[in-house]
């Protein structure tokens, strides 16, 4: 059986909104390989996460050689800028919560 999503609490006599209702109905549709529409997001998500790990990562590593082998920079240094940058992508997703009240999106995006 399909898991079922959960949804906090309603009080008594108050209605899903119609775009609520819309959001939902289209959540729970049936796709055509059988699982719902939630269900395939997140595992296209999962997928997605998965085969891109790798090529990041690479792309990580070859990055310290070049900054080594090209600028001159030593593994300190150039290990150093990586986890400065690292630091700051994990920052500011922890404040996308907070950004997405001033900005759209597509403002996120271009900024981010």
């Amino acid at each position: 059986k399909d898991r079922q999503r959960t949804s906090p609490a309603r009080k008594p006599g108050i209605q899903k909104s119609k775009k609520r209702a819309a959001i939902d109905e289209l959540a729970e549709s049936k796709t055509i390989f059988g699982l719902t529409t939630y269900d395939a997001c997140i595992f296209g998500c999962m997928a997605i996460n998965a085969t891109t790990k790798g090529s990041i990562a690479s792309f990580e590593t070859l990055g310290i050689q070049f900054a080594q082998e090209q600028i001159g920079l030593s593994s300190a240094e150039a290990g150093a800028i990586v986890a400065t940058c690292g630091s700051l992508g994990a920052i500011s997703l922890l404040c996308l919560g907070h950004i997405s009240k001033y900005m759209n999106d597509v403002g996120m995006i271009i900024w981010f």
